[in-house]
């Protein structure tokens, strides 16, 4: 089981997010619509993704807790 723990004062918490019974059906269904995307967007069709602004603010948010995480002040 893959997933995401958070360590704290408090104690922790855990989120499990992908479970080895079901694993591969989800990387399956994840791969075909990842497929049928490009293909809506090779031909020109509004694939409703991710957009290129969409993939900038969240390695902005990624950048930035990186550097929370580290001490240092988001620029």
């Amino acid at each position: 089981m893959a997933r995401a723990e958070v360590f704290g004062t408090d104690g922790t918490a855990q989120c499990g997010f992908l479970d080895p019974a079901d694993g591969e059906l989800a990387q399956l269904q994840a791969l075909r619509l990842q497929a049928e995307a490009f293909r809506m967007a090779a031909a020109g069709a509004d694939y409703g993704g991710a957009t290129a602004p969409d993939a900038v603010a969240a390695l902005t948010a990624a950048q930035q807790a990186a550097e929370a995480i580290h001490g240092r002040v988001p620029s």
